[in-house]
């Protein structure tokens, strides 16, 4: 009898036993499931951030890219508007300056100018005038001789003018391009109007200078062309 119930009783430890490392089987897998579950979750999120951070690293290097090169566009728009101007301003400037470098401006005068000529058989003094409009005034120590002519100031190409120099040094050559044109005798007997083109320029000393004909006339063929210098 007490080795039936012994084998009984043994028989029933086997079966706890096997019966609680079967419930260790179910639980551990149960955990290793879970665990898993856990893992793969955890990988797709970090996955998912690691997407949506790329895209968000893609978008801001494509809105930089753009802003720079719009920056880029418009600050070359800007310099070459400034070098256009700046290209513009300085081709018209030395245009003008090179057309006329010896011009005197004869809205700039302090009127009357009156100048003074050297010499024997040539008027002493010229008058340049303008009250509205331009006179040149030839007067003499006999009111009877006194010569008045209207007279129009032309800015005219460059041009080289051989002249007496009022100093006595001798000959020199001028570059004029203001041409002073007698149009109209007004008083006197005309004869300082026999040639009617002179010259107006700024001369050596500073000064100004009208270049008018050789009213002498006493000079040899070679110097036919030689003008006089009246000075300011």
């Amino acid at each position: 009898m007490l080795k039936k119930m012994s084998g009984i009783v043994l028989l029933a430890i086997i079966c706890m036993l096997f019966l609680a490392g079967c419930n260790n089987k179910k639980e551990t897998t149960k955990e290793t499931k879970s665990s898993e579950s856990s893992v793969t979750k955890l990988t797709s999120t970090s996955s998912s951030k690691n997407n949506s951070s790329s895209k968000t690293v893609e978008t801001t290097t494509s809105s930089t890219s753009s802003v720079s090169s719009d920056s880029i566009e418009a600050a070359g728009s800007t310099n070459h508007m400034e070098t256009s101007v700046s290209s513009s301003e300085s081709s018209e400037s030395p245009a003008v300056n090179q057309a006329a470098p010896y011009a005197v401006d004869v809205t700039q005068l302090s009127y009357p100018v009156t100048f003074n000529l050297g010499g024997g058989n040539v008027p002493r003094t010229i008058i340049l005038e303008n009250n509205g409009e331009m006179t040149l005034d030839f007067p003499a120590s006999n009111p009877t001789y006194n010569n008045q002519f209207t007279a129009q100031a032309d800015t005219i190409p460059t041009k080289e003018i051989r002249i007496s120099s009022h100093d006595g040094s001798g000959i020199r050559t001028v570059k004029v391009n203001t041409q002073i044109t007698l149009t109209k005798h007004l008083v006197g007997n005309g004869m300082h109007g026999q040639s009617n083109v002179m010259y107006l320029i700024n001369n050596r000393n500073g000064g100004l200078s009208l270049i008018t004909p050789n009213y002498a006339g006493n000079v040899g063929p070679d110097q036919m062309d030689v003008m006089l210098e009246a000075v300011q």
